[in-house]
Parts: C-alpha cells; sequence; structure tokens
C-alpha cells in the first residue's frame, strides 16, 4: 500500500468513527428508567467512554465496577443504545444510579403477582393492618411478602389512583416492601408526594430507606440500626433538612428509640 493509500484508508476510518458518533443521540435518565421498568430498554455492543469520549480510563472502569458512576446514555437510529459515558457520581444521579443497578435483574421477577380485582380495596386495608400489627406485636417482617404481592398486583392491574387518598396508610406497605420493589416503584411515590398525596415524613423515610439499603449515606436520619443511627450525609445539618420535611428533631427521635443521640448536629436541636 502506496503512502496516498495509506493515508486514505486512514481518514476513511476516522470519518466513519466520527459519522457514527455523531449519529448517536442522547437519551434522558428519565427515558432510561421508562424503559427499564417497561423492561423495553435495549442495549448492543455497548462502548463504555469517559467524558472526553476516549477510551474508559482504569479509574473510570473501577467507577464502573463497584457501581458508583454517573452515566450517560447516546443510542443509533435503531434506538439501541451503544455508548455509555462514565465519570464520577454525582450527588443528583444517587437515585438513578440506585435504580439503574436493581432494574439489571427486574424488581417484578421478585414478585409473585396474584389475582385481585379493582373493586377489592378491602384486600388492601387488611394487608396494611397486617403490617402494622406484625410489627407492633414485635414481628417485624411477618407478612411482608403477602402484602406486597396484594398491594402491588392490585396496582400493576388498576394503578395507583383508586388508592390515593389513602396513600400515607397503604405507603407503609410499599416502605416494608424490599430494594428492589421500592427502587421499581420509586417514581410513582416521588410523584405521588409531589401531587399532594403522600407526607413529607413518609417521602422522608422512603428516601432514606433506598440510599441505606443501596450503601449510600441517609439523608434525613430517619434509619436506626442497632440503637444507633445509620451513616447520616451531612449531618451537622441534618436537623434543618428533617425540619424541612416536619420531622421531630434527630435528638428527639433518638430520645423516642432509646438512646442518647451523640453526634455533630448535637447544638442544632432548636435551630
Amino acid at each position: 500500500m502506496n503512502a496516498f493509500n495509506f493515508f486514505l484508508f486512514f481518514f476513511s476510518i476516522m470519518f466513519i468513527g466520527c459519522t457514527s458518533e455523531m449519529s448517536l443521540k442522547e437519551v434522558s435518565k428519565e427515558e432510561v428508567i421508562k424503559r427499564l421498568r417497561a423492561r423495553t430498554y435495549n442495549q448492543s455492543g455497548v462502548l463504555y467512554i469517559s467524558p472526553n469520549r476516549d477510551t474508559l480510563t482504569t479509574a473510570g472502569r473501577e467507577l464502573l465496577n463497584t457501581g458508583k458512576a454517573s452515566k450517560r446514555f447516546f443510542e443509533d437510529e435503531n434506538g439501541l443504545i451503544k455508548n455509555i459515558e462514565i465519570s464520577k457520581l454525582k450527588e443528583s444521579d444517587i437515585f438513578f444510579e440506585i435504580m439503574y443497578r436493581e432494574f439489571q435483574d427486574h424488581p417484578l421477577n421478585y414478585l409473585g403477582e396474584i389475582e385481585i380485582e379493582c373493586n377489592e380495596l378491602e384486600k388492601i386495608r387488611r394487608a396494611y393492618q397486617t403490617d402494622q400489627s406484625s410489627r407492633k406485636k414485635g414481628f417485624t417482617g411477618q407478612g411482608d411478602k403477602e402484602n406486597r404481592e396484594i398491594l402491588f398486583s392490585f396496582v400493576n392491574k388498576c394503578g395507583w389512583e383508586p388508592l390515593l387518598p389513602n396513600m400515607d396508610s397503604i405507603w407503609f406497605i410499599y416502605q416494608h416492601s424490599g430494594e428492589k420493589l421500592m427502587a421499581y416503584y420509586f417514581t410513582d411515590i416521588q410523584e405521588m408526594y409531589e401531587n399532594g398525596y403522600l407526607s413529607s415524613r413518609s417521602m422522608a423515610l422512603s428516601i432514606d430507606r433506598i440510599r441505606m439499603n443501596a450503601g449510600y449515606p441517609q439523608v434525613y436520619g430517619s434509619q436506626i440500626v442497632v440503637q444507633s443511627f445509620y451513616d447520616i450525609q451531612d449531618e451537622v445539618n441534618v436537623n434543618k433538612r428533617r425540619k424541612s420535611m416536619g420531622m421531630k428533631s434527630i435528638q428527639q427521635r433518638a430520645r423516642d428509640a432509646g438512646f442518647d443521640y451523640v453526634g455533630p448536629a448535637i447544638e442544632t436541636e432548636n435551630n
């Protein structure tokens, strides 16, 4: 191959590569979650890349392998995800990362759906009563599997709308449904909160539970493990965040649970 033909070949390859990359369009994280929920998410021959479009670095691969990376998705004209850009995880992307991780093995695979009709709201009410009575008796978790099968079988068939007037009660079944199903239905819960059907306190507890289950620090200090708070992000300001969600101080939360709070927010109880 002479020099001219070599350079022609080289620039042809470069042109094809650039054209191929330019033909990809970004897919929003909301759309990715929508597709994952609907089982219509498709990727083929995915190339993981760095923010400057280079091959992923060793540091980037470590972020990817630990499941704690921010991602941007790019698809071809056939709707296939071809490139995923990897960067250091941003706080704003944590919930997307949690949901993306849980959806790799679809959460509904863990739900044994049952037959239920849309007029059988009494079954939902009894599931809530079972959830609460088992915990008051100290049998934490007893009946959770049956309760979530009743609730989510109903929701998958009839939607959330018939349940909206009683969401702060029904929410307890969701809260005790396990990390995969909590992640799957979280966008629904968030929408109900934003539309006034769910209390701020319930929303805060769900955020903390999901983050804790995925190994991230909680935000509002609602999760207690063995007479101590699970790790709290920016703990010195936790009472400000709790107050914004209509929650008692973290000091009072500790007292209610039978122990004394000792931590960086110790002086902020009345602020």
